[in-house]
């Protein structure tokens, strides 16, 4: 709650956006899959690392390494 009122009264709609996608990548990245070979997750991966490479291109001096 303290910060749903914070993002609300010092966050621009903007950042709120990107700060968002960021912590999505990061759920992704820490995600383990049960079945790891399966297409369901190599599609998931794909889609992560397509993510990745645009806020990276977006924002050069973000590194998810």
């Amino acid at each position: 709650m303290v910060w749903e009122y914070f993002k609300q009264q010092w966050i621009e709609p903007s950042l709120e956006s990107f700060l968002n996608e960021i912590h999505s990548v990061q759920q992704g990245l820490s995600h383990r899959p049960l079945r790891p070979d399966s297409a369901q997750h190599q599609e998931f991966i794909r889609q992560l690392k397509v993510r990745i490479q645009e806020l990276e291109r977006q924002f050069p001096h973000l590194k998810f390494d």
